[in-house]
């Protein structure tokens, strides 16, 4: 897909205004694709809780879920929760490091809590550095 075609779809998508931003967000293609479903989400995404199902597309050959789908699901969540805090700014992923503590081998539940000291933290580096990098 050219990078024309997919700005036309995630902005087609966007503007399903007549869908919540829950839905709006499961139709992105990504998160479509993996069928992560979303449980929870604030309108300023302090609090988001998202399922990933374990399925066929998941599932290595011992039945446990791919590391890939785990950090496919955790890697924009930080970032889209920052651009809706603070727009204006180029917001990235720097790095992403993910700790497996056992097998994934049933559905698992995505948790991001957005508090209030780590915006404050953010936003006094922002105005100091003008730019922050911010672990979560």
């Amino acid at each position: 897909m050219t990078k024309h075609k997919q700005k036309s779809a995630l902005r087609f998508i966007g503007n399903l205004k007549f869908l919540s931003a829950k839905r709006r967000f499961e139709f992105y293609p990504p998160i479509f694709l993996m069928g992560a479903k979303v449980l929870k989400m604030d309108d300023d995404w302090n609090h988001v809780r998202l399922l990933l199902p374990l399925t066929w597309r998941s599932a290595n050959s011992g039945g446990n879920m791919f590391g890939g789908y785990q950090a496919s699901l955790a890697d924009p969540i930080p970032a889209l929760a920052c651009c809706r805090e603070f727009p204006g700014y180029r917001i990235v992923t720097k790095s992403l490091k993910i700790d497996f503590l056992r097998p994934g081998n049933s559905d698992l539940e995505l948790k991001f809590d957005f508090d209030q000291a780590q915006k404050e933290v953010i936003r006094e580096e922002l105005k100091t550095n003008g730019q922050a990098d911010p672990v979560f």
